[in-house]
């Protein structure tokens, strides 16, 4: 009885595996290791990273990430370091550079816009604005 309603072939059960498996690559995890290998690293352990770049005058912009998702990586913190090394744009080359990477593999970024330092808030969308961002349309997104 149960032989007769439960004929399968290998051809539809082989279709059957192939729909319920994920073959796709984690490409969330490729994107972090690039970011890893390209930039100085203070801790790198999936699915966190915390990078940074170092660039003159002692000013350096430090990053922590947290892949959150298939293909979702949330920026936790993003912060321009040293003496007046703010408004000098590079906070603008580092997220260029973190933007052109995300996207190279299809990954989405998310952050919500808080500012930490005397930046107001609105001057903080314009700059994610001009890196690529776009609001959510979620409250405190």
């Amino acid at each position: 009885m149960i032989g007769d309603n439960m004929k399968i072939s290998r051809r539809q059960l082989r279709r059957l595996i192939e729909e319920s498996i994920d073959f796709s690559p984690d490409l969330t995890r490729m994107f972090m290791d690039e970011l890893d290998s390209s930039f100085f690293t203070g801790g790198y352990r999936y699915p966190y990273l915390f990078f940074y770049e170092e660039f003159p005058d002692n000013c350096m912009v430090s990053i922590r990430l947290t892949a959150t998702g298939k293909n979702i990586v949330y920026i936790d913190d993003i912060v321009t370091q040293g003496e007046d090394c703010q408004r000098n744009g590079y906070g603008r080359q580092f997220m260029e550079v973190v933007v052109a990477m995300a996207d190279s593999y299809s990954v989405a970024l998310e952050l919500d816009v808080a500012p930490t330092s005397n930046t107001p808030l609105d001057a903080l969308y314009s700059f994610y604005q001009t890196v690529g961002f776009q609001q959510a349309g979620v409250a405190d997104h």
